[in-house]
């Protein structure tokens, strides 16, 4: 089978958005597939894929690992200042709307700047299938595009609900502008739910996993005398998040001061900032451990490593992937 997955992170950025259809991408290839994975430069400022290069890369690669496409956007100036939050919020909200009715999507900066590639992957390439992950409806209208210069289906993954993503008003315009996919598949039950208000297509259930060895092996070492607290992920719109350190803010405050020094709260995920500046209010109690996003192995060395795992989870979203990870 040859395949384009086009997903709008690139598959090195360090948030949770680039893994789902890397993993996919990298397990089909290793099952012998044909695979391009198509998505945007890791920075704005990086190179994308030159067009006039593309069908040559295609014939010299080794596709017993995907094919990493990336296509960069044009050039807009006000969009690019919408996507990065840089706008007052009544201008902001002109420009979505803008962008939806007459664009199709935020970034529809970023399917412009990758039409000069799908003459030459459906010619150079010819895939059968294209599968494309929502995380915003671009990556659905880049599918849409390529699948008819290919002339062949298209499939829309939801990873993300449809209803908390697209603002309220422009749902049925954006699902409608969207056009039919010939099949769908979800993350989850709920979101295959959510999006039967706006899609009919047969939807199919892929679950995103995580590595089989993890299920083989036993806990990681602990420290002797330290209890480790490890906090992990998004920690989204900080209510909840803000709730717990006022309660491990109370409970270091109950301990004996040689106790509490033995704590260590540590932290790894995208939100490092935030995690960094609230947990600093606790560093003269306990100490404190920030971390990036880390690699899949890295971090579950220090969740196993830990005496205590923690994570904010999202009100917004049915579904529970670190409560899963974390049984592990």
């Amino acid at each position: 089978m040859r395949a384009v997955f086009i997903n709008f992170c690139h598959p090195d950025t360090p948030h949770v958005c680039a893994i789902r259809l890397r993993f996919f991408a990298e397990a089909l290839a290793a099952k012998g597939h044909h695979i391009v994975l198509l998505t945007t430069p890791l920075t704005r400022d990086a190179p994308g894929q030159a067009p006039e290069a593309l069908a040559e890369a295609l014939a010299d690669h080794d596709w017993s690992q995907p094919f990493h496409l990336a296509a960069r956007p044009v050039p807009a100036a006000l969009t690019e200042a919408l996507q990065d939050h840089r706008l007052a919020p009544g201008i902001s909200q002109a420009m979505v709307l803008w962008c939806y009715l007459a664009k199709g999507g935020v970034f529809w900066n970023w399917v412009a700047g990758s039409r000069p590639l799908w003459r030459i992957l459906a010619n150079k390439f010819a895939p059968d299938v294209v599968w494309a992950t929502f995380g915003n409806s671009d990556s659905l209208h880049l599918a849409g595009g390529l699948a008819r210069a290919a002339g062949c289906p298209w499939v829309m993954d939801v990873k993300d609900l449809w209803s908390n993503f697209i603002p309220a008003p422009l749902r049925t315009i954006a699902a409608h502008r969207v056009g039919r996919p010939s099949a769908m598949t979800a993350i989850h039950g709920a979101h295959a739910t959510d999006a039967a208000q706006w899609f009919d297509q047969p939807k199919t259930i892929i679950h995103s996993g995580f590595p089989r060895v993890w299920l083989e092996q036993g806990p990681g070492p602990m420290e002797g005398g330290e209890f480790r607290i490890m906090l992990t992920g998004s920690l989204y719109d900080g209510r909840d998040f803000q709730i717990l350190m006022e309660v491990l803010g109370e409970w270091l405050h109950r301990l004996a001061p040689a106790d509490a020094r033995r704590i260590t709260l540590a932290y790894a995920g995208g939100d490092r900032d935030r995690a960094e500046a609230a947990l600093d209010k606790l560093g003269a109690k306990c100490a404190i451990e920030i971390n990036g996003f880390l690699p899949l192995a890295a971090l579950h060395r220090l969740q196993t490593g830990a005496r205590l795992n923690i994570y904010v989870h999202s009100l917004a979203s049915p579904y529970r992937q670190k409560f899963m990870e974390l049984l592990t």
